[in-house]
């Protein structure tokens, strides 16, 4: 299972396991439903019964033919909207393998969710695949910017807490796989017990640029407010 917070790679990294001939990774398969015309269903669970949930389950590690399977599971909200998946999981603990993805740079975390936004009212996705069209810099709506990013760095920290609890846990950055993906991506392999002997391929295309001054057009007002402020480390 890859646990995750939003905008960490996830949707990267799953292309690239599904990539290999070993792995299946459903993707979120326990998302909330934005799409219903129903607004009272909107931002409820897709699964509503315990019964329809392990359906779910079962399609994920009992169908499939490869040899590691699993699926993507985000925190907070999935995590909080379908306890139970955590049940499952927490029954599991010594048999499963978790990936915890998660992003040094929270702030830069926080840009890419702004620009998810753009994505979505562009063309419904929230990746750019393929020869998709990069993104313009974004104006960077900065109080909400800080205010994801501190709600991020505790949701880190509370995650990972519940995630150690696991016997098999492996941790990955996303800085880290976008420098070295290679490497990274073999080390899942080990740790899937799949070969390792695999060269990584992915249409999921990077979103937002690394450089946080390139991303946005007010970077310079970015850094005023951040002075002497605890999220200072995170500016360029």
């Amino acid at each position: 299972m890859i646990f995750f917070y939003e905008r960490s790679g996830s949707s990267w990294l799953t292309d690239m396991l599904n990539n290999h001939p070993e792995i299946s990774c459903f993707p979120e398969v326990f998302s909330l439903n934005w799409n219903n015309e129903n607004k009272e269903k909107r931002g409820q669970p897709k699964y509503t019964t315990d019964a329809q949930i392990k359906e779910q389950l079962h399609k994920i590690y009992e169908k499939p033919k490869t040899k590691a399977r699993g699926f993507k599971f985000k925190y907070p909200v999935q995590y909080n909207h379908y306890p139970y998946v955590v049940d499952f999981l927490n029954e599991n603990k010594d048999d499963l393998r978790i990936i915890f993805l998660y992003r040094k740079n929270k702030l830069k975390g926080a840009i890419s969710s702004q620009n998810n936004v753009r994505l979505r009212s562009l063309n419904q996705k929230s990746n750019l695949i393929g020869k998709d069209k990069g993104l313009p810099p974004l104006e960077l709506n900065i109080r909400k910017a800080i205010e994801y990013t501190q709600r991020r760095e505790r949701s880190d920290f509370n995650f990972f807490k519940w995630a150690k609890q696991f016997t098999h846990l492996h941790v990955m950055a996303y800085e880290d796989l976008l420098e070295n993906t290679a490497s990274n991506i073999s080390d899942v392999c080990d740790f899937l017990k799949v070969s390792s002997a695999y060269r990584p391929t992915s249409k999921v295309r990077k979103s937002t640029p690394d450089s946080i001054q390139q991303a946005i057009t007010n970077y310079d007002e970015l850094c005023e407010q951040l002075r002497c402020h605890p999220l200072e480390k995170y500016l360029d």
